[in-house]
Order: C-alpha cells, then structure tokens, then sequence
C-alpha cells in the first residue's frame, strides 16, 4: 500500500447523471472509493453540483476557478470537439489546471480512445483526462413497433414520422397522452447538439464551416429538416409535445420513463436508468421478459445518413490543490478500466478505453455494444469558433428555441439566426457599398496636389525675396526672421494638403495631424512675437530694459510651439490616428481617426483651446498696437488674418465636431429614416390598405426613390399581407452606427405602426 502523509482527502466536484437519485451515482463509486482507500490511505469525496445542464454548470465552473478555488482538487470538465487542436472547456481552463504530461506513461495513452484523449492537450499541455464517453443515441419501444408491424427501428426521418403516424393513431384511442419523439428543444447545450445532429443527418453542411464561415443562412436542406421538426410539435400531428421545448435530458427521460412516448433521443447513461424503473414497460418473448425497449443509430433525411454529437466528460487537476501526489493517485483510479467498467455497469456510461467496448461485462450492461463502432459521429462546431464556441452556441441554440416556439418562420429564422451567429464571432459585416478616396489621379485630387504645390512655390519665392532683401530699412523694421518663420508655416499649410489624398496610411494619417497644428503653430507663434516686439516698445515706458532682441523672442516662439508639440507627441503615443473606413449613405470613406473616440475628441479639445488662446491673445495684440506710427502699425493686417483664422477655426471646429461623433441620439435616427421614407411622410401613412408593411416601404421608396441616408429593410417575411402577419428586421447605419430592430407580428396595421415608431424613437 502507498501511503500518502501530507493530506489524506481528496475533493472533485462532479455532475450527476441522475440529479434526483444521488444514492445511484454513489453506487458507481463505492468500490472505487474502497479501493482509493486501501490502497493509499486516501479518503476520496464528491462534491455533486445538483444539475445536468452543462451551461450553468459551466457558469459555476468558471466562477470556482477564477477565485483560486482550493476546497477541490479535481474537476469534472466537458469537452465539446474531437478535434487534438482545439477543445472548448479544457481550452478555456486551460490555465487553470496542472499539465499532466509528466504523469501519463505511454501504457495509459494507449489505452484511450485517440480522438478522446487527444482533446485533452491544449497548447502542448494535457490539462484533463478522459472520464467517459458521450453520444446520441435513439431510444425506441420495440413492443410498439412489433404491434404495428415494424421490425426494425427507422432509419430515416420520413420512415419515423410514418411509423409516429400509424401508432400514435391507434394508441391515442386509449393514452391521449402518448407522443411519438422526445428530444432537448430547450434553449440550453442540448439543443445545440439536437440541431447538430439534424443538420449532420440532412447532410446541410456544418452550420460553421471549418475557414469559419456561416453557412445556415439560405440552406434549403436546414429549411425542409427543420421544418419537419418543427411541424412535429403542432397541430396536425403533435407528435412532439409542446411543453418539449422546456425539454432538456431528464425531461425527456421522465416522459420516457412513463411510457408515453415512441422514440426519444437521449444520451447513453438513459439506459441504466430504463433498465432499473421498476414502471418501465416490459416486453415478453420466448417467455422471457426484459423492458420493452431498444437503442440504435439517429435517423437521417436517406438511409445511411445518420449523425450522433460526440459529447462526454474529463477529469482536470487544478493548479489549487493542496497535495498534486494524492490527487494524481485518485486521478488515476478514476481514469482507470477497474472504474469505468463499473461505470458502465451501474450507470450505462461509455468507457474511453477502447478494449472495454469487448469487455463482456460492460456489453451485458449496455445493449447493442457493438452499435458504437456504427454510428456517424460529428462534433459540434468548437474548433471553428474558438475561443467563442460558448457565446456561437449560446446563440444557435436560443434561436433555434425560438424558431421552434413560432416566433419566427423557419427559412426566416435560419437567415436571422446566420446574422447573430456572425455576429457573435465578429465576422458579420454590413454592406455599404463602394469604399472611396480621393486618388492624385482623380481631377479633384490632381486640383488639390496642384495647388498645394503651386502656393508652396510662390511663398518659397517670398522666402528668397525676404531673405535676400532682409537688410532693407523697410524690410528690417517689419522683423524679417519671424517673417520668414511665417512664411514657413504657410509652405508647410499647404503641403499638409498632400497627406489627406490617396488612400490613407498610418505615416500619412500621423503627417496630417502634425502639418496642420505645425503650420499653425509656427505661423501664429511667429506673428505673435513680431506683434509682441511692437507692443511692448510702444506701450511699455520701460521698453529700453527690456530684452527683446531676435534670440529672446525665438526662445518665446519656441515656447508657444512646444505646448503644440508636446500634445501631438501624447496623441501619436496613445492613440495616433490610423486608416478608418467612415460609412456614408451609399458608401464608405477612407479617413483618418484614433482607435478611442473620447481619446480622439478629448485631444481635439486640448488642441483647439490652446490654439484658440493664442488667437485670442492676437487679437488682444492687434487691437492695442492699432494707433502706432505707420511705419510699424502692421495691427490692420495682422488683425485682419487673426480675424480670418477665427473665422476658420469655427468652421473647423463645426464640421470637425461632425465628423468625429459617434453616438446617434434617437432624434436624429428619426430624422434619417424620415429622409428615406420622404420628408413630408408621417408613420400615419404606413398604414395602408392591409396594414402590410412591405407595401407601405413600397409606397415610401416610389415617393422618394432616392432612398435617402443609409436606412434599409434588411429582411421580411410577411406570411399574410391581408393581416400583416409576418417577421420583419429594421436596419439602419447613421454616422457609422449600425441600429437593428426585430418584431415579428400577427396584428394589424397598428401593430406595424407602433413597432414602427418605437423603432424610429
């Protein structure tokens, strides 16, 4: 016996099969706990989480592990992919749990199911071994069936809606509570798995392809599968019932277990709970009673085709335990052919160890044993949505719910549900149209180039003409070094034209920004201290002591910039402003912007009352040097730029404020689709004749067939103009903002009208 000292118990927090009899899930530990016992001094306990819903477990999973839980040393965790690469649970946990790498031996490696054990390995790490298997299977009476003159279960979904048909018709005479399929429709894991499997056996594609994309939106065979299963839940046949779609496993099992359904799709552990219901009906041949049941594979759209979700559980090592010795050894019991073949005996639970699907044992408690080397397995769409597969599958399965409830019609919803599903993994996209920039080749482009070069030569003209003539009397008393700084700023003006023509890139959106405040900046610090010069000699008594040579006043025109530079240098290392598509009404428009719109207008903010101070501060300037002698009175022109530069500045201000909104208020989102329907149009005139609001979007496009700003209907699906029933799904694209509104309908017009206007407000 190896016996562990540091700390003799060992905690896992595990799931049952059967929340309401947990004196069952005990009997498939016992032996092992025993054997835990004996063999190391350990004393192994089991923390049940009352639930078999695998998403709030999950939830409460999560929660454990983010807060350091150390009350437990192993965790049941559930893997959704076969695929070696990528894996959802043991992905997301990944760093939570100790690699076992150094702990597993070739032998036990070997003795997995590949796919399975492989799963485990995260990024090089195995972080989880195999607990047992998972897949879906189909239960079914067979002493029905055998009534009805069936001698085999269905092998496609027609045979099973004919064999429904003909049973039910004559067992409903005496059971009007009897169904024909129960299955989880509930907006839960299981649904995902459900719906998996219908798409897999209609051979529909893969919801999520492998490169990632969506492909349920426009798929005829997802339509008619769906529609089938749908129509199985209402009248006519109510084969399923409706209360189905609050259905999850054990759910379907108490219905099952009651003998009031045919078939049921449920996964393995259902059968050691069918054989032990003392209430299940029983079936007598050759005078030997057993329990009127038997599984096979799921049907499919043709013979053939079937599709089983692989499921199935895994035991982790978190990082918190307090003896990694202990654990590894109870890790290794768990995982061991002594306990999964009492697993499989007592609780019907597939083993993940290949040479137990021979075991005589584990065969004479799961019938048809040979069945799981048959059946289709497909995985759920894990490995093509990481690290998101929760949020992809928590929005497949909460719209199919819906579909099925009659929320929405099935082709309809399918196309819906294809937008929320890209959605959720970040790769849906709104078609605006042609993206569009202002090339150099373009007459607008080739105007601008022009004469942003043309201006830049004539001030470089001036530049040699000052320079040169610097010495002149005239030219002297008018400070010719802050008029060549002028003139500077002026060249760089209109060179900083250039960056804003071609398609943007991160060197041009930065040189943008910084020749326009630079330009600015030097051109304003340079009038300013030139004015300066001539206000303080004319206005101050004290003129002679003052210090105002060329040098002093460089020191004061460097100062002025600096503050310029110094914020440029915080917006470049924060948030430089990068290429940006801006959508339009018809379009999209290369432009330049920082990643942080409050960043964005917080620096705009800062730069604008700075520059717009220095203005003020010329202004003041001017106004007090407006009465010196001629020869040095240039305040009239001086104060003439000022006052055109604050003309500029408030015009800038508006249109730049404009363009770097974000947000759209509700008024303005009124407004907009106003502008599409006709600015003269009321939501009064939306009701028309049948109240059908594809006929009043109709009529609002003949009246204004420009179609306005950027509002469309994205969707509709009217089932009946006379009554305006039907699905609609509004959308709209303001300032770059993308609004969406659904409501589906079976009132009138002013139903349409209201939900209209609550979309517009």
């Amino acid at each position: 016996m190896i016996s562990v000292m540091i700390d003799q118990y060992v905690t896992i927090l595990a799931i049952p099969m059967n929340p309401n009899n947990i004196s069952q899930e005990e009997e498939g530990w016992s032996d092992t706990k025993k054997r835990i016992k004996e063999k190391y001094d350990i004393t192994l306990l089991i923390d049940w989480v009352n639930t078999l819903e695998t998403t709030d477990y999950a939830g409460l999973l999560g929660t454990l592990l983010s807060h350091n839980d150390s009350k437990h040393d192993i965790y049941q965790v559930k893997n959704y992919s076969c695929s070696p690469i990528n894996v959802v649970w043991p992905g997301v946990y990944e760093e939570y749990f100790v690699d076992l790498n150094e702990f597993i031996s070739k032998d036990v490696k070997e003795q997995h199911i590949e796919q399975i054990f492989d799963a485990d390995t995260v990024n090089g790490r195995h972080i989880a071994m195999p607990f047992f298997a998972d897949y879906g299977l189909l239960y079914y009476r067979t002493d029905l069936l055998e009534k009805y003159g069936y001698h085999s279960p269905p092998e496609t979904w027609e045979e099973m809606e004919e064999m429904m048909k003909t049973i039910l018709k004559g067992e409903r005479q005496t059971n009007p509570n009897m169904y024909g399929y129960a299955g989880q429709y509930k907006a839960y894991e299981g649904l995902t798995c459900n719906f998996m499997e219908w798409i897999h056996s209609a051979r529909a594609g893969n919801v999520i392809e492998a490169d990632g994309s969506v492909s349920i939106g426009n798929n005829e065979k997802a339509v008619e599968m769906l529609e089938r299963m749908k129509s199985w839940i209402y009248q006519p046949k109510e084969y399923t019932p409706m209360s189905g779609l609050l259905y999850e496993e054990s759910a379907a099992l108490k219905l099952w277990l009651k003998g009031e359904t045919i078939f049921m799709r449920n996964w393995p552990y259902a059968i050691s709970l069918t054989d032990k219901d003392e209430n299940f009906p029983t079936y007598t041949s050759n005078q030997v009673t057993t329990k009127a049941y038997n599984i096979a594979r799921l049907p499919g759209v043709e013979k053939g085709n079937s599709a089983s979700t692989l499921g199935g559980w895994h035991l982790g090592v978190t990082k918190q335990t307090k003896n990694l010795t202990a654990t590894w050894l109870v890790m290794q019991e768990l995982t061991s052919e002594s306990f999964q073949r009492d697993r499989a005996r007592v609780s019907t639970l597939l083993p993940t160890i290949k040479s137990l699907y021979k075991d005589p044992v584990v065969c004479q408690a799961i019938p048809k044993c040979d069945i799981f080397d048959t059946l289709q397995v497909i995985a759920r769409p894990a490995a093509q949505t990481a690290p998101d597969y929760l949020i992809a599958s928590r929005t497949l399965f909460t719209w199919v719910n819906n579909i099925l409830s009659g929320y929405y019609e099935v082709k309809n919803g399918l196309n819906l549900l294809d937008i929320e599903l890209r959605k959720s993994l970040g790769i849906y996209k709104v078609d605006l149209g042609p993206e569009f920039f202002v090339d150099f080749t373009d007459p607008l482009g080739m105007f601008f180039t022009i004469t942003a070069i043309f201006f830049s030569a004539v001030c470089l003209i001036f530049f040699f003409i000052i320079f040169k003539n610097r010495k002149l009397k005239t030219v002297n008393h008018s400070s010719p070094t802050f008029m060549l700084l002028m003139v500077v700023g002026n060249i760089v003006g209109f060179l900083s034209i250039l960056p804003y023509i071609g398609k943007p890139t991160n060197t041009s959106c930065l040189l943008s920004v910084w020749m326009v405040v630079l330009s600015y900046s030097i051109a304003i610090s340079s009038m300013l201290v030139k004015n300066y010069r001539v206000f303080r000699i004319f206005r101050n008594k004290l003129a002679g002591a003052l210090k105002l040579d060329d040098v002093a006043l460089l020191k004061k025109c460097a100062a002025i910039i600096s503050v310029n530079i110094f914020l440029l240098i915080i917006w470049s290392a924060f948030d430089a402003p990068k290429p940006h598509l801006l959508p339009l009404s018809n379009s999209q428009y290369w432009t330049c912007a920082s990643t942080s719109s409050s960043f964005n207008i917080g620096i705009n903010i800062a730069l604008f009352i700075y520059n717009g101070f220095l203005l003020g501060v010329g202004v003041y300037l001017a106004y007090h040097t407006r009465g010196i002698p001629g020869a040095f009175n240039e305040s009239k022109m001086i104060g003439f730029s000022i006052y055109t530069m604050i003309l500029l500045y408030v015009i800038l201000y508006g249109s730049g404020n404009s363009s770097n909104t974000t947000k759209s208020t509700g008024s303005n989102k009124t407004t907009m689709i106003k502008s599409k329907l006709g600015t003269n149009t009321s939501v009064d005139e939306l009701d028309v004749e049948n109240g059908s609001l594809a006929k009043a979007f109709t009529k609002a496009e003949e009246k204004n067939p420009t179609k306005g700003e950027a509002f469309f209907v994205k969707s509709m699906v009217v089932s009946d103009v006379d009554k305006g029933e039907g699905q609609f799904v509004l959308e709209a694209t303001m300032n770059g903002v993308f609004y969406q509104f659904q409501f589906s309908t079976n009132d009138k017009k002013q139903t349409l009208k209201s939900n209209f206007e609550v979309f517009c407000t």
